[in-house]
């Protein structure tokens, strides 16, 4: 859901610089309130400085992030196709907003500066930095049974790293399902996430689908990020020409609106097809963890629901599907 006074206050200091508590209480602000709102975000990693007296940014986003920019950037087609772009200064999570507030018929895209919730799979937080990151979901109505986009997740990878590559990011590749990565560390993230917009007869229901994507543009040198992540950014892997944030935006937003059409019409045979260029896990030794158990094994791509197919020692091939499972190279297993 939207951080009402986060959201407030952090758009305050983009449109106006440093500002005094006084000037910002109104409409039931105190200035009690929106400094412990001012210490939240500090401790959340937003770079604010505060005293007695107000409060502003050590540094800024550049550049903020803007909807009419963003779509002054998009292919025609993008444009048409998407009924909504939102962006926020404050946000628990760009996900949950579309959750909440699903589309009914165009595509809905919502974006955000800073998000004090954002989630990876399999209920992992997803750190980003402020004005260092990317933080964006896209949601669409879906027009088959949800059986149809069991290997979207996949799909979408794919679609990440065709839109990086686009602009000149080198090395990519998918962690499976769908964590992109480059020289082995981690670039970017996707959740997916169905939600009900009802109920229709005989038991049928209309769903949409919302897909997350956080990107780590440039990183802030001292920023940490979580402890089990080996990370890196586009600054790192393109040098000082890095795309900047609205490019990649634009690039990701093209490439998941055309994606998502293709998806709806052809399903994942396309990508399954292709999955193998873009495949970091292919023929590697590979620890399988599934509830605690893990199992050891030679991956060997994919199979047309977007299984991970794994032979072990005793010649068996098992497919393991992206929902229940998390994957790490042997080396990584303890």
């Amino acid at each position: 859901m939207s951080d009402v006074l986060a959201d407030f206050l952090l758009r305050h200091l983009r449109d106006h610089g440093a500002v005094a508590w006084e000037a910002l209480m109104d409409d039931g602000r105190s200035a009690s309130r929106l400094r412990e709102t001012a210490e939240r975000l500090m401790a959340e990693g937003v770079p604010l400085a505060l005293d007695a007296h107000g409060v502003c940014l050590r540094h800024e986003p550049e550049p903020w992030l803007d909807a009419e920019a963003l779509l002054a950037r998009c292919a025609p087609g993008t444009k048409e196709r998407v009924g909504s772009v939102k962006v926020f200064a404050a946000l628990d999570s760009t996900n949950n907003y579309l959750k909440l507030n699903p589309p009914t018929t165009d595509m809905s895209v919502v974006l955000a500066e800073h998000q004090s919730a954002g989630r990876g799979r399999q209920g992992r937080s997803w750190l980003g930095a402020f004005g260092g990151g990317l933080a964006m979901s896209l949601a669409f109505v879906m027009r088959h049974p949800v059986a149809w986009y069991q290997a979207l997740p996949l799909a979408c990878g794919m679609m990440v790293v065709d839109a990086l590559g686009g602009l000149g990011v080198p090395g990519l590749a998918i962690k499976w399902p769908n964590d992109v990565v480059a020289q082995q560390k981690k670039l970017a993230g996707l959740l997916l996430e169905s939600v009900i917009l009802s109920m229709e007869s005989a038991g049928q229901r209309q769903q949409a689908m919302v897909i997350g994507i956080g990107l780590n543009v440039a990183m802030p040198a001292n920023w940490v990020g979580p402890a089990d992540r080996v990370w890196t950014d586009l600054a790192t892997l393109c040098g000082t020409g890095y795309p900047h944030r609205l490019a990649a935006a634009a690039a990701l937003l093209d490439a998941m609106v055309f994606g998502v059409l293709s998806f709806e019409k052809s399903g994942f045979a396309p990508y399954q097809q292709r999955w193998f260029s873009y495949d970091a896990l292919a023929e590697q030794m590979v620890c399988v963890s599934i509830k605690g158990r893990e199992t050891l094994g030679h991956a060997l791509g994919v199979s047309e629901l977007g299984a991970l197919r794994v032979r072990t020692a005793d010649g068996c091939l098992h497919e393991v599907m992206c929902g229940e499972a998390s994957v790490r190279m042997v080396a990584a297993c303890s």
